[in-house]
């Protein structure tokens, strides 16, 4: 209905980034990844216009389910991505998101992060590191649990 404010948004994935919203004529409608649109008294089609970017450290991500499981966390460093998430899941990609990898880290994890040149998975009870994203190895946490509230 014309005059009702609407809200669009876009999920853009590693490796690529935002540009604008324009209609059909390709005029700007927003330059927002989400924003709030009014809807004009005719039909109209709005496309997300995204292109090939560089990595970005530290960049909120949208949900993925890759092989039926939820990646539910992603980090930056060493020139490659990594995401991880339910069942011990990661997807790896080293160029900037354009293709990826998937292998396993043995925990299903809630978050990843990277620094001093690793990736540190962790789950609520497990910890694991790893270099490359391939090659996981867990750490012994005996007597600590409760990393992240339930």
């Amino acid at each position: 209905m014309a005059g009702t404010e609407v809200n669009i948004n876009v999920a853009v994935y590693p490796g690529y980034m935002f540009v604008n919203w324009t209609d059909e004529n390709g005029q700007v409608i927003a330059d927002s990844e989400d924003a709030w649109f009014t809807m004009p008294a005719r039909d109209i089609t709005l496309t997300a216009n995204i292109q090939a970017g560089e990595a970005v450290e530290g960049r909120e991500i949208n949900y993925v389910h890759i092989s039926g499981k939820q990646i539910v966390d992603y980090a930056y460093g060493n020139g490659m991505y990594i995401g991880v998430g339910d069942g011990g899941s990661v997807i790896r990609s080293t160029d900037n998101g354009k293709t990826w990898s998937q292998t396993w880290s043995g925990l299903s994890a809630e978050a990843v992060a990277f620094g001093n040149n690793r990736f540190v998975a962790i789950s609520n009870d497990e910890i694991a590191y790893s270099e490359d994203g391939i090659e996981w190895t867990k750490v012994d946490i005996s007597g600590m649990t409760g990393f992240f509230a339930t």
